[in-house]
């Protein structure tokens, strides 16, 4: 109970004065108006919604079916009666289960509590626990780290709550297969994948069936293209810099364009990357815990699996690194002389955390900033318009020309 303190202490830290803040995209004030007035009934009778029916335009939500996400959105709205404090009090309960379960992934006195840390602190965490519109991923890490870190047939359910949460949850069985031992070390037997991989096939078959009585529509489900899959290594080349270097001082943007002959190049990288790590190994005197090699897997196929690898178009949000923040946090944590060495960073990522987090008290700061670092980002330009129409007029209508200019594929 000691870890599940600390991890509801530090979050409080951390995230508690967000509870004051209010929304920071005009997308989410429309969602919460929807579900804002929501009963407990209704929590569940929504688990079909479609969120793309409350927004429209390149700032909408996806089409996609996520009944974990609808759940934890109606929770949220009901909980506080559609204000934003509702919705970030969700988000910050579940930053705590993901950080004291995958700390119990660690040997005791082996770096649990730099997990934690990690896990928490890290100035990339900010963007899936204070965006509101970043549930998706954060939901997908909690039940992904559920997954990979219960017993018995436990994986097989907690796999099903990542799949609702977001398709990328279908990589957990690959991942799984690198968590052969637990925090204590013991060996783990090959339910760990097993009960993960039926949980993905029986939830792409119910998908199907559904489909076929005509439940969910066509773009309810995620179907990968060519060209999404094309992309993937190229956006987790992206977005692994933005992991490492959490420094850039963007908020949001549109998705990053990759010229030829990058896409092609990136996805042999990555295999290389992946063959080394796996083949090149040293076996530790004393395994406890996923260990590097797993780490780096899980923090590789989690980016590969939200980069479009499981998704038709993933475009873009730094909350899809809540997954890979946890894996980076099992690998610095899987030998000594890296966990020692981490901990002098500590103190770096709380005050990178403190000011990141700090930036969206106010939207229209938070926006301002993020123009400042990509003037010509129209997602950007679109939302900072949104926020200065009345105050601002003249460089808000200049804004809004800029996005048309720039046409649905800017």
């Amino acid at each position: 109970m000691r870890g599940l303190f600390a991890s509801i202490l530090l979050v409080a830290l951390v995230y508690g004065r967000t509870l004051g803040f209010d929304f920071a995209r005009t997308r989410e004030e429309r969602l919460a108006e929807a579900v804002g007035l929501v009963d407990l009934a209704g929590v569940w009778n929504g688990l079909f919604m479609d969120l793309s029916r409350l927004t429209d335009g390149i700032d909408g939500f996806a089409p996609l079916w996520r009944p974990t996400v609808n759940f934890a959105y109606l929770m949220a709205g009901w909980i506080g009666g559609g204000e934003a404090w509702g919705f970030r009090l969700v988000s910050m309960f579940v930053l705590v289960l993901i950080a004291w379960r995958a700390r119990l992934m660690v040997g005791r006195n082996r770096g649990r509590a730099l997990v934690l840390c990690i896990i928490v602190l890290h100035p990339m965490t900010s963007a899936a626990v204070v965006d509101i519109s970043a549930m998706p991923s954060l939901l997908l890490a909690l039940g992904s780290v559920l997954a990979l870190t219960a017993r018995g047939k436990r994986p097989f359910w907690w796999t099903l709550v990542a799949l609702g949460a977001h398709e990328a949850a279908a990589i957990i069985p690959l991942i799984a297969i690198g968590f052969n031992r637990d925090g204590d070390g013991q060996a783990r037997n090959e339910g760990r994948v097993r009960w993960p991989l039926l949980a993905v096939g029986g939830w792409w078959g119910m998908l199907g069936l559904l489909r076929v009585f005509d439940i969910l529509s066509e773009s309810a489900i995620s179907v990968p293209n060519t060209e999404s899959m094309r992309l993937a290594a190229s956006n987790l080349w992206f977005y692994m810099g933005r992991l490492l270097m959490p420094m850039e001082p963007v908020f949001a943007r549109s998705a990053p364009q990759f010229l030829e002959p990058w896409p092609a190049l990136a996805w042999v990288s990555l295999l290389v990357v992946l063959l080394v790590v796996v083949r090149g190994g040293h076996p530790r005197k004393d395994p406890v815990g996923p260990g590097f090699a797993a780490g780096f897997c899980c923090v590789l196929l989690a980016l590969l699996a939200s980069g479009g690898l499981m998704s038709e178009v993933p475009g873009y949000g730094e909350g899809r690194l809540a997954l890979p923040i946890v894996g980076l946090a099992w690998m610095l944590a899987s030998r000594p002389s890296v966990r020692n060495a981490t901990w002098v960073a500590v103190p770096m990522l709380l005050a990178l955390s403190m000011m990141r987090v700090g930036v969206w008290a106010n939207p229209v700061d938070l926006w301002s900033e993020s123009h400042r670092a990509q003037p010509r980002d129209t997602m950007v330009s679109l939302e900072y318009g949104k926020r200065i129409q009345t105050s601002k007029p003249a460089l808000a209508v200049g804004l809004f020309e800029q996005v048309l200019a720039a046409g649905p594929e800017g």
